[in-house]
């Protein structure tokens, strides 16, 4: 299963890492959460952290995107 590591975000790419602080900030001060898109398919992905069972960090798509390669 891919796993993407980079999204779109208002046309530049955006890591993970940068993601997940992006997100964390806007529920810190109360602002949406940027609108996080798959760099193939363009549909809204969200970004995940580090699982406690060994899973890397990743973006997932917010509904399932049959056409894209990088959708589970």
């Amino acid at each position: 299963m891919p796993k993407a590591t980079s999204c779109k975000l208002d046309n530049r790419i955006v890591g993970i890492e940068d993601a997940l602080l992006l997100r964390g900030g806007a529920a810190k001060w109360r602002r949406p959460v940027p609108k996080f898109r798959c760099r193939e398919c363009n549909e809204l992905v969200r970004p995940h952290k580090k699982g406690t069972t060994g899973q890397a960090a990743h973006f997932e798509h917010r509904t399932r995107s049959p056409g894209c390669s990088q959708s589970a």
